[in-house]
């Protein structure tokens, strides 16, 4: 892989991927939505980032699940990838429990879970909970997802004047999280990788 691939100078969704890539293996310093390092927590995910981008994934936020005395948090991706987006909702389905919310250019397709939709019809999940005296708050860390509008424009500033992947018709766009709080810090990331290659291999094992 190219050393000096760079996300300002991407011509495709492949060049994107690269570039985070690089950023994930510490040769590039900063993302288009995140300056700086990852936060230490990220150590607990890493590799599984790293295998996904090697798999053509382009992931833009994430965290690992996480519990302690006074925060709660469950792991997620958000991310884009090359993909037909029911198949990927299908293995979802069919060989994990994660949540998601996946849109293409075309669909919207969300899992099921109606204890996380809020009064205003809008999705919500809760990422994370933190602890106020003796009850957990879960108004901390949510993700609002309308009709998936929200999840494209988080890419918007992934756009080059080369390619603009928010435009690209071939792209997926996700978002998928573990189902309950208190999963192993790399439950998400893992069964997202397995995910990918059973649509690879087209099993659903």
């Amino acid at each position: 892989m190219a050393m000096d691939c760079a996300f300002d100078t991407a011509t495709c969704f492949e060049h994107l991927v690269e570039s985070n890539l690089a950023y994930l293996e510490g040769r590039l310093p900063e993302t288009p939505s995140y300056y700086g390092a990852l936060r230490d927590e990220s150590g607990a995910i890493l590799d599984d980032l790293i295998e996904l981008g090697r798999r053509g994934v382009l992931t833009i936020s994430s965290q690992p699940a996480m519990t302690t005395a006074i925060k709660k948090q469950r792991g997620y991706v958000q991310g884009a990838l090359r993909c037909d987006a029911h198949e990927f909702a299908r293995v979802m389905d069919e060989t994990t429990d994660l949540e998601y919310a996946v849109v293409s250019s075309d669909s919207y397709i969300e899992s099921i879970d109606a204890d996380s939709v809020s009064q205003d019809d809008h999705r919500v999940w809760s990422f994370s909970k933190v602890k106020m005296g003796h009850a957990w708050d879960t108004c901390y860390g949510e993700c609002m997802i309308d009709d998936g509008k929200g999840i494209v424009e988080m890419f918007e500033p992934y756009a080059t004047e080369a390619y603009d992947i928010t435009r690209d018709p071939e792209v997926v766009f996700f978002i998928v999280c573990d189902a309950e709080f208190g999963s192993r810090a790399n439950d998400c990331c893992k069964d997202l990788v397995r995910v990918i290659d059973a649509m690879r291999t087209g099993s659903s094992v």
